[in-house]
């Protein structure tokens, strides 16, 4: 397999795994699939650091029952 083909499907398996709630759920769980730098911007603008996102996941939709 080639690297790039591998590299992508880590990145596919890490972005499922943050589906799982259990792993929405878990901070730790959670911090090993996010880089430090990791920053995102919702489809509403709305920019999230690593922090801000480790702390909302569990809350999130796709995360856990209690979602919004």
């Amino acid at each position: 397999m080639r690297q790039d083909t591998a590299d992508v499907n880590a990145a596919i398996d890490a972005e499922l795994q943050l589906l799982d709630p259990r792993v929405r759920g878990s901070r730790a769980l959670a911090a090993r699939l996010l880089d430090p730098e990791f920053v995102e911007v919702g489809a509403s603008g709305r920019r999230w650091t690593y922090e801000e996102m480790l702390a909302a996941l569990p809350d999130l939709d796709g995360g856990g029952s209690q979602g919004t």
